[in-house]
């Protein structure tokens, strides 16, 4: 789980937004894969290994601030700036007859840039289709993204010493799409509980699996 914290100041139909989407963590793990022999990490080779494991981890979190304009009382345009950070980590524990041996592969990624988007309420309070306290929100926002890509790599041998390696930087000019869709019950007009889905789209995003 994570967050979607907003505050919002404004006078009549135009508000300025401040937003903070993140919190979000994410984790897997491969179990023990036994005695793999010969396997190829990332563009190491390794012979005759008696074991093989991993995990992975990732994180998200974006910062945002936006123009509205309540165009009417159920659609509200905006434009706005964003930055986007995501953390990717992947570890393969490997080990042979005489030593073991961690890899660790790392991404991070930044984006800044600008967007637009629009909210819509298409049912609820505000539109002409009023069942009780409950609403339905959709909203959109695209963007085109500055994105910084840093990727580097770690062996660290159970026999001692670091040996990194791979480390690497790319950059370009990415859309990034973010849709949301919910439904909500309004208790009061300054509180009300929902519930919903997101979908957020980067193209040229990598994780460290793509190194890997």
């Amino acid at each position: 789980g994570g967050y979607d914290i907003r505050a919002r100041i404004g006078y009549a139909q135009w508000s300025i937004e401040g937003r903070y989407l993140g919190g979000f963590n994410w984790n897997s793990n491969v179990p023990d894969l036994g005695a793999v022999g010969n396997v190829k990490i990332g563009s190491f080779s390794n012979f005759g290994a008696t074991a093989l494991s991993g995990d992975a981890a990732s994180t998200f979190k974006s910062w945002e601030v936006n123009l509205r304009w309540q165009m009417m009382p159920w659609l509200t345009p905006f434009i706005g700036i964003r930055q986007i950070k995501i953390g990717d980590q992947n570890n393969f524990n490997i080990a042979f007859p005489a030593f073991t041996a961690l890899y660790t592969f790392n991404t991070a990624q930044r984006a800044n840039g600008v967007q637009a988007g629009i909210e819509a309420r298409l049912v609820g309070p505000g539109t002409s289709w009023q069942p009780g306290p409950f609403y339905f929100d959709v909203d959109g926002r695209i963007g085109l993204y500055h994105l910084k890509t840093d990727t580097d790599f770690n062996l660290l041998p159970s026999t001692g010493g670091s040996f990194p390696a791979g480390a690497s930087n790319s950059k370009s000019n990415s859309p990034i799409v973010e849709l949301r869709a919910t439904v909500g019950y309004q208790i009061t007009p300054f509180w009300d509980i929902h519930a919903g889905y997101r979908y957020i789209s980067i193209r040229d995003a990598k994780t460290a699996s793509d190194y890997a």
